[in-house]
């Protein structure tokens, strides 16, 4: 049988910038990796043996073998050894990483694992090769462990005869395929796919394909592409999900229609996409390849023009991980509260006048814990003060958060965030307790209730990634102004939709990871809490999102580090819808999102720029930012409206300088 692939071989030459694309051919199938003989062993005297020599697919046979000098030395290392098996070799075979290996108890350097023999195709660095009966190289590679050994020849090899191979699964063009739930959907839209595709590399399943998302059409419908040396893939595209295969090949998972590519990047505008797999191969030479290609057809969202004017009736901000934030209680929008400089800064009366509360107590309170601040953190060696939030009902109480590390650690990152608080305006600091089963390093941040103020407590676990939060996290209460603290819950917001934010992440690792803050909502008026199917959380690494209550249904999420910038919500939270807005200006060298964020109170989306350059403005019911001038163009904090102006911190990264200063709401409009 003969196989009709068509490839596109593109080859950048290194240090040029050139790219020669070889014309489209039909060659015959890739060859079988049949092989006469057994390769010669790297090491002399070393023998790989397959009982019976003969296999069938799908099984998982006992491979024996003998290699000089692989043993480890020490009984821990030896309860631990692992190493990849190929079948058909390991140049262009399906390889199996991570092979458990098991040492004889009386013989050095003999010993035994399991082989998995494939019950379909597999894809090589050239093309798929199917499964035929034949003679196979069976081949063993990084038993003994060093630099590069995965790109080196094999250790030892055999041959084994394969038979009864009755499944030909490579019916298309491209031996594989995708098949749609839904062949057009607006950005935000869930489609689920499923399909079928050669097997890729082994490490316990198979590794997982990229699914990616082209503009237009693929040039042919399997693309081999041999990247520029340091450079990344010549097919254009964004990854939209990663594809887990079973061990017959086939796939089901499901995507979100990106609102942006990351090639540019560049917004998804309404019209037709590719969706194709894509796989990565480093031997001989690093070579991409793009395959079974579906169409796709993008229809446009709601835009921001077609929601007319905007009135909020409530708002609330995420939290933010690394500069400090003005915060006014919704209660009380007088009483403002900033941290700049080693103090924090209060108002009661709206901003006309502004008291010093100390927080160098807190570095002397937390020097006793397993989390003392990192007070190099702002590089100003101060308390490195987040956010503070006034109690509402007692005017000598702040409730603070800090950055601190890990004594054990002895250095960050990671950093964790810590709460604190004074009943006595900022002389003596003492750390909010912890629930039990909690530590002071797994503290979510505060949260004003009204005259109650909640402090949230999650612990990240792995098995939600390493950087998500684990839900239910803890919430304690107090209600008179930090004295005692009493086990609390989450309530729904007094305006708009049960819908608010969960604990933040209590520890960062900075180097650009994506932390997160979850989503919560309630349907039975804050009896219990869940997050949305999507977006169960916000990113924070461009500041902090907000929610914006409109209804007591209706509510927007604001969320400038997400290629979603802002969603919808018409039933309190549980479905939500991308909402279009319009591209922002002088958008340079590839930078997206938006910084410091906010929706005003007149509806009005002011933002910065994605290059952080300056400041811009989206009214209600307009279909294009303006440039604002008269607010400060060096670093601030995430502004907050509240009391008719918008508040920010001014000053330098570095926290030097900082001053907590406003501009009148009325003097931000396009026009003027």
């Amino acid at each position: 049988m003969r196989w009709p692939l068509v490839f596109v071989i593109s080859m950048t030459v290194a240090g040029c910038g050139a790219s020669t694309t070889v014309a489209p051919t039909a060659p015959a199938r890739p060859a079988p990796l049949m092989a006469q003989s057994a390769k010669p062993p790297t090491v002399t005297g070393a023998w790989l043996k397959v009982p019976a020599g003969s296999v069938r697919p799908g099984q998982r046979v006992t491979v024996s073998g003998y290699l000089p000098g692989s043993e480890p030395t020490s009984a821990s290392a030896a309860s631990s050894s692992f190493a990849t098996l190929c079948f058909g070799g390991c140049t262009s075979g399906l390889s199996e990483s991570a092979v458990s290996v098991h040492w004889s108890s009386g013989s050095k350097d003999h010993f035994t694992m399991t082989l998995f023999v494939p019950a379909t195709a597999w894809m090589t660095p050239t093309g798929p090769q199917p499964l035929e009966n034949g003679t196979y190289r069976v081949s063993l590679q990084c038993l003994i462990m060093s630099p590069g050994c995965a790109l080196g020849p094999s250790e030892v090899s055999t041959v084994v005869h394969m038979a009864h191979v009755s499944y030909h699964p490579c019916p298309k063009t491209a031996c594989g395929f995708i098949s749609l739930s839904a062949k057009t959907g607006a950005p935000g839209s869930l489609v689920q796919f499923h399909g079928w595709a050669p097997l890729s590399e082994l490490i316990g399943t198979p590794f997982p394909y990229t699914l990616v998302m082209v503009p237009g059409n693929l040039s042919s419908s399997f693309v081999v592409t041999i990247p520029a040396k340091g450079g990344g893939t010549q097919v254009p595209g964004s990854q939209v999900a990663s594809v887990q295969q079973a061990l017959n090949g086939t796939f089901s998972g499901s995507l979100r229609i990106p609102a942006m590519l990351s090639s540019g990047p560049t917004s998804v505008s309404p019209g037709r996409y590719t969706l194709a797999l894509q796989g990565s191969f480093n031997q001989p030479v690093f070579t991409d390849i793009t395959f079974a290609p579906t169409a796709v057809s993008v229809s446009a969202n709601q835009t921001w023009a077609s929601l007319g004017p905007i009135t909020p009736i409530a708002s609330t901000l995420s939290a933010s991980l690394y500069a400090p934030t003005v915060l006014a209680s919704s209660s009380t929008p007088s009483q403002i509260a900033a941290c700049v400089t080693s103090q924090i800064r209060l108002s009661t009366n709206g901003g006309q006048s502004w008291s010093v509360v100390p927080d160098s107590g807190v570095i002397q309170a937390a020097a006793k814990t397993s989390y003392p601040l990192a007070i190099s953190f702002n590089g100003t060696h101060g308390a490195p003060c987040i956010s503070a939030l006034a109690d509402p009902a007692h005017p000598n109480t702040i409730y603070a958060t800090f950055v601190a590390e890990f004594a054990p650690y002895q250095s960050i990152p990671p950093t964790f965030t810590v709460g604190y608080v004074t009943t006595n305006l900022g002389r003596t600091w003492s750390a909010v307790p912890a629930p039990s089963g909690y530590t002071l390093g797994d503290f979510g941040g505060f949260q004003a209730d009204g005259a109650t103020t909640l402090a949230l407590f999650d612990r990240m676990t792995s098995a939600n990634g390493p950087y998500q939060t684990a839900l239910p996290g803890a919430v304690i209460e107090t209600a008179n102004g930090g004295l005692t603290w009493t086990s609390g819950q989450l309530a729904c917001p007094a305006l708009g939709p049960c819908l608010r934010f969960g604990a933040a992440p209590a520890q960062t690792g900075g180097m650009g990871v994506g932390y997160a803050q979850s989503l919560e909502l309630s349907v039975n008026g804050g009896g219990s809490w869940k997050s949305p199917a999507w977006p169960s959380q916000v990113t924070l690494n461009q500041g902090p999102s907000q929610l914006v209550a409109l209804t007591s249904s209706r509510a927007l999420l604001l969320s400038g580090s997400s290629q979603y910038l802002l969603r919808l919500t018409k039933d309190g939270g549980q479905t939500w819808q991308n909402i279009a807005l319009p591209p922002v200006p002088d958008a340079q060298n590839g930078a997206f999102g938006l910084n410091d964020a906010l929706i005003l109170p007149s509806g009005a989306l002011l933002a910065r720029d994605p290059n952080g350059q300056s400041w811009i403005l989206l009214e209600p019911g307009q279909s294009a930012w303006c440039t604002l001038t008269g607010l400060p163009s060096g670093f601030v904090s995430q502004p907050v409206a509240t009391s008719g102006r918008l508040w920010y911190v001014s000053g330098s990264a570095t926290g030097s300088g900082e001053a907590v200063t406003s501009t009148p709401l009325s003097a931000i409009h396009c026009g003027g």
